[in-house]
């Protein structure tokens, strides 16, 4: 049997690969079939040098499609996002943790202290958690915010165990919670749900994200990090890629 596709266009299957020094995440499916879809992530060096060299050959014949944001150009990604605060449009994030805007600075010293994390260190962190939080507030004001989180029992978290969100931070060491401080953490996640008409949590047993945090502007862009150290910000604001990005991730936030 030989088959062939008789259409003109060249849309018909949907490919994507994005490449840093240490990760490549790679997509590919059918644009007319939206369950037929996977994606694919390493950091093994070999894979990531195929992936790497192959992509060099792309941007040969391309125009620039996504910008990579690692700790050397991280004021881009700052720039980025306090330019797009100011724009209406509804976000969902798809997160591995409780949103890092919603713990309360008592728990985070609690944390911080537990974690033998220096006095500077703290500061640097509570900083920056406090203006990721006023930039919340902000899109809040005109615009809805979804966070989509990970359910983590007890067995789970003993199994994997759950650790603060800093990749916007760069910051080179994993801070872990205790299960109590989780929950701790989750439950003002839901206060900050009450307190804000705008702002909806959802807590899924379906997702089991703990490495990589997706953030959707609906319409307008798509970010995807990746959380433990070296972490790494793909932008996506190809109007096609990012199109059949925001698609694909829109349907796990259902």
């Amino acid at each position: 049997m030989f088959y062939y596709l008789d259409r003109t266009d060249s849309d018909v299957f949907i490919n994507s690969l994005m490449v840093s020094d240490v990760a490549a995440l790679t997509s590919e499916g059918l644009s007319d079939n939206k369950d037929i879809y996977r994606s694919y992530m390493t950091e093994n060096k070999l894979e990531v040098d195929y992936y790497r060299r192959k992509f060099e050959g792309l941007i040969d014949l391309s125009e620039k499609m996504i910008d990579v944001i690692g700790v050397d150009n991280n004021q881009q990604r700052k720039k980025f996002l306090k330019e797009d605060m100011k724009t209406a449009g509804k976000r969902t994030n798809i997160l591995s943790t409780p949103p890092i805007y919603t713990i309360s600075d008592e728990l985070l010293r609690k944390i911080l202290r537990r974690n033998d994390i220096s006095a500077e260190d703290g500061k640097r962190i509570q900083s920056y958690i406090h203006n990721e939080r006023d930039r919340v507030l902000s899109i809040m004001e005109h615009s809805r915010l979804e966070d989509h989180i990970p359910e983590v029992s007890r067995i789970d978290y003993d199994k994997k165990p759950v650790f603060l969100s800093l990749s916007g931070l760069f910051y080179d060491k994993d801070i872990f919670y205790t299960y109590d401080e989780y929950i701790e953490h989750l439950s003002s996640a839901q206060e900050f749900q009450d307190k804000y008409e705008n702002y909806s949590l959802i807590v899924r047993n379906d997702l089991d994200y703990r490495n990589i945090q997706i953030f959707i502007h609906e319409n307008e862009w798509v970010m995807i990090s990746k959380n433990k150290s070296p972490a790494i910000h793909f932008i996506v604001r190809h109007p096609v890629m990012r199109r059949n990005l925001e698609e694909m991730l829109e349907a796990i936030a259902r």
